[in-house]
């Protein structure tokens, strides 16, 4: 585990990275319990999520995830029940995708899936195979560079302490 900036702590698990953030009244894990409305039901097992070939080849190895309940459906951008942070759908990775801003140390961004870092820092798109939507991929990373925010953290790759945004509209101008 390592300290991305104060109280936001990363936490490798796998290949993936969650995250903790130590709020007035406890601590939030990202990325549970807050769902926007177009992936809610998947997660719920309400609706079975389409899967590509990649994710049925890889699911023959990994089981699938259980269901769980969504304590909150976003259905738009904006704060959520954890003062702090608010929400922008994100979609790309999933249609449902969100990411989400958190007001401290001059601004934490949560992308999640949206995007990942490589090892030097620099922005870079998710793998084809596991993006349902590329176009809506590029535009929400448009978006997100477009924020305001210091830091960056990811469900793939490592964080970026520091200058994030600029990277994210580096990114875009090069051509997402």
């Amino acid at each position: 585990m390592r300290e991305v900036v104060d109280g936001v702590i990363e936490i490798p698990i796998a290949y993936v990275h969650a995250y903790a953030v130590v709020v007035d009244d406890g601590v939030v894990l990202v990325d549970t319990g807050l769902a926007h409305a177009g992936d809610a039901s998947r997660i719920s097992g309400a609706k079975l999520r389409h899967r590509s070939r990649f994710l049925r080849v890889v699911g023959a190895v990994m089981p699938a995830p259980e269901p769980v309940p969504v304590d909150e459906t976003l259905t738009a951008d904006g704060p959520i029940s954890v003062p702090g942070f608010t929400a922008f759908h994100t979609p790309g990775h999933t249609s449902g995708h969100a990411s989400f801003l958190l007001d401290r140390a001059g601004g934490v961004l949560f992308a999640g899936d949206a995007v990942r870092s490589g090892r030097t820092g620099r922005i870079r798109r998710g793998p084809k195979m596991i993006t349902e939507d590329r176009e809506a991929e590029s535009a929400s990373i448009s978006r997100l560079a477009d924020l305001t925010f210091d830091a960056a953290v990811f469900g793939h790759g490592r964080a970026i302490s520091h200058d994030a945004a600029q990277r994210f509209r580096e990114f875009v101008v090069q051509g997402v």
